[in-house]
Formats: structure tokens, sequence, C-alpha cells
């Protein structure tokens, strides 16, 4: 109830629930049709209003990129150490630094068995979102990797199919023998698919995400993260990649109230979670030599590229 106030008491005469609950309660008993119409208009502000959020950013995003460009002297600023985060690449469960994100994720898929969520969006070189027609499931991947209505749209839909052959497997080698590799994608007809509420998805690690709000919770010492960190991820299928993203919406899902129930500073905590996000803090990225195992010479738009189908043949699942 206190949720659905905030969204609706610009547009609403309803006192907050903490207040009057008595006539929440009321509307919900005696007027079951204007409170489902009131659920659905709070659901639609809130998805709106995130929405503007997403491209608020995206908006300042591209501004800085472009001042980047402009002015030099920005690279001496301090947001060179969140860019040299996002270039470090690796595996903690193993302990083994990677030299770019195809190794990282070529590693994840052949030691972890931890594919791309691309492939659970599609099992056929045609697209579900626009009907187009890619010929490979290579290229299909390469399509979501690069375009972002698309995806946003199957991911919004719920789209979950079976991991069909990619790269490498005998099926996509035979559409790519039939291809000619300069016939253009072929727009197909038919029905589309049924638009649905876009929502951001944000494919974080879920069993990391619990155990921190698990330990927030029972308010445990937040200078002690880092090292209880160290310990919980021996042994975890956990990207680098993946562990920042996680960490980062931990962060920022983080708010000036959680601070006041769980009684911690919430400055200090983003200060805290800021440390543990430098590659510096994690030993086992900053080795450099023979343990850069992992390495991808070519980098293809969709991060495992060919170095998939190796691995994918070695399993015995394609070839």
């Amino acid at each position: 109830m206190v949720w659905m106030w905030e969204q609706l008491r610009a547009a609403s005469p309803l006192p907050a629930p903490r207040v009057n609950y008595l006539q929440w309660l009321q509307l919900i008993q005696c007027h079951p049709r204007y409170w489902k119409r009131l659920i659905r208009r709070a659901c639609d502000h809130c998805i709106l209003q995130r929405q503007k959020r997403v491209e608020v950013a995206q908006f300042h995003e591209k501004v800085f990129a472009r001042l980047e460009t402009i002015m030099e002297e920005l690279h001496n600023s301090d947001h060179v150490d969140v860019s040299a985060s996002q270039a470090t690449y690796g595996c903690l469960g193993c302990g083994l630094r990677c030299r770019n994100r195809a190794g990282e994720a070529a590693h994840m898929y052949k030691r972890h068995g931890l594919g791309s969520r691309l492939r659970r969006l599609f099992d056929e070189p045609t697209c579900p979102a626009c009907l187009k027609h890619f010929h490979t499931n290579q290229k299909m991947k390469a399509r979501l990797y690069y375009n972002t209505a698309c995806r946003q749209r199957l991911e919004s839909c719920n789209m979950n199919c079976a991991a069909a052959p990619g790269a490498g497997s005998q099926e996509d080698r035979q559409r790519d023998d039939i291809h000619d590799r300069v016939l253009p994608p072929v727009q197909g007809q038919g029905p589309h698919m049924e638009a649905a509420r876009h929502r951001e998805v944000i494919a974080y690690n879920e069993e990391l995400f619990e155990t921190l709000v698990l330990w927030v919770t029972e308010q445990v010492d937040l200078h002690t993260l880092p090292s209880k960190l160290q310990v919980f991820v021996q042994n975890k299928a956990i990207s680098w990649t993946d562990f920042c993203v996680t960490m980062r919406f931990f962060r920022d899902s983080v708010e000036e109230q959680d601070a006041e129930i769980f009684n911690f500073d919430l400055i200090v905590f983003k200060s805290i979670i800021d440390e543990i996000l430098k590659p510096s803090a994690w030993p086992a990225l900053l080795a450099v030599s023979s343990s850069l195992r992992c390495t991808a010479s070519h980098v293809d738009p969709e991060p495992l590229g060919d170095i998939e189908s190796s691995c994918t043949r070695s399993r015995g699942v394609a070839g």
C-alpha cells in the first residue's frame, strides 16, 4: 500500500496508508474494481518512471562519450578507474584471469556450462520479434547482441527457448554452406508477437545477490564484506563481469530507508562496495603470467564466437 500511495499520491486524494489505513481497507472491500484500476495505474506509473530513468541515463552516457572524444583531459578523470575495472575479465571461482570478454565467456561455457542468455531467446535463424530470417544461428545471435529493440521485446515476453546448436555445429555449418554470404536478411511475413509491457532485464547472479541481502539483514559488519566475499566466491561459477554487475545492482538497490532499518551508514556501505569492485582487491585478477590461459584472439559480436564452437564440439554437443 505504501508503494501504491507513493506512485499515486500526485494524482489521487487518497491519504497515506500509515495515516488512514481504514480508508484503504474500505476501498479494497467495497470497491474491488476501482482497487484493481488503482493497481494497474500504479504499475504503469512505476514502469514509465523506470523507463524514463533508463532513457536519461542512456542520454548522459552518449553525451559523456561525445565529450570524451572532444576533450582529451577527460581521460585523466576518475572514470578511468571504472573503465579499468570493466576491462578486467576472469573467473573468480577458478582464480583465473582472461585477456578479454570472449575468453571469459568461453571459459564460463566450457568449464561451468554457462552459455549466453541470448541463446534462450531463439531456436532458429528467424527473429521472433521482427520476423527477419538471418540464415544462421550465429548471425541470429549477432542480431540480438546489437539490436536493442528486438532483444528487449523478447526479454519482455519472457522468451525461454531450448538452446539451439550455434556457431560451429553441423546444423549451422550446413546453413552457412547454403548461404552465399551475400544474401541479406530476408523479411518474413506472418503474425507478429503480442506486445508485452517493457521491462528492464538485469542479468545478475541471483545466488550472490541473495547472499548479500542476507548479510545485510543479519547486520553483518560491513568492513568484513571483502573477506566474506573472498571466501564465498571460491569454487563458485562467477565471472568478474557478472560479479561487477551484481555488486553494482546491489549497491544501487540499497536506499536510505534500508540503512536506517538495518543500522548502517549508507555512505560507508557504498564506499566499501566501490573498493570491492576494484580489480586490485582480487589477487587472482592481478596475475599477468602463464595463468592467462583463457584468451581469444578473435572477438565475435557474441562473446562466445568461434571459441564456443570448439568447446561445444569437445563436449559432444555439436559436430
